[in-house]
């Protein structure tokens, strides 16, 4: 899981950087100013490139593209809220679903396909848990900072 979190993030940091070399290149000025942002704008994607590929190793294509559908909605606004205890910073996830909102917390899912998966391999997986570590790392997730005496509702509400 740890493993997992890690390469979400950086692949969603490599993909912001992807997004910041775009608006560099169309800002870009004069010849030599634009052939630098392309370049740089090259790198950026080789970068983007290897970490969806290794992404797509640890969790597989599928599972990746539903978290991705999950993490930016378009129909649905804050798909993926993220609560945070203010003094122990805590934290846990709500996650829209197709069918309800499901609580995710430290590699654990209320979703049924958690569960099966759970059975099956050695470090379950489902889109929820992917989708709340992209939200994250794409900053796409709402942060909401609650008391550490109500985060417990939280936990047992969705």
């Amino acid at each position: 899981m740890q493993a997992a979190q890690q390469l979400l993030a950086e692949a969603g940091a490599r993909l912001l950087a992807l997004d910041e070399a775009d608006k560099a290149v169309a800002e870009a000025r004069g010849t030599a100013e634009q052939d630098a942002a392309r370049e740089a704008r090259r790198k950026c994607e080789e970068k983007a490139f290897a970490s969806a590929l290794a992404l797509d190793a640890l969790v597989g294509p599928d599972l990746l593209d539903r978290a991705l559908a999950v993490c930016k909605p378009k129909d649905r606004a804050n798909a993926v809220r993220r609560f945070v205890a203010r003094r122990s910073r805590r934290t846990c996830y709500h996650v829209c679903g197709v069918q309800s909102v499901y609580l995710c917390v430290e590699g654990f899912c209320s979703c049924r396909d958690f569960v099966s998966r759970a059975e099956a391999v050695d470090v379950p997986m489902c889109k929820h848990l992917v989708a709340a570590a992209l939200a994250d790392a794409l900053g796409v997730s709402e942060e909401i900072i609650v008391n550490d005496e109500d985060f417990a509702k939280h936990l047992s509400s969705r």
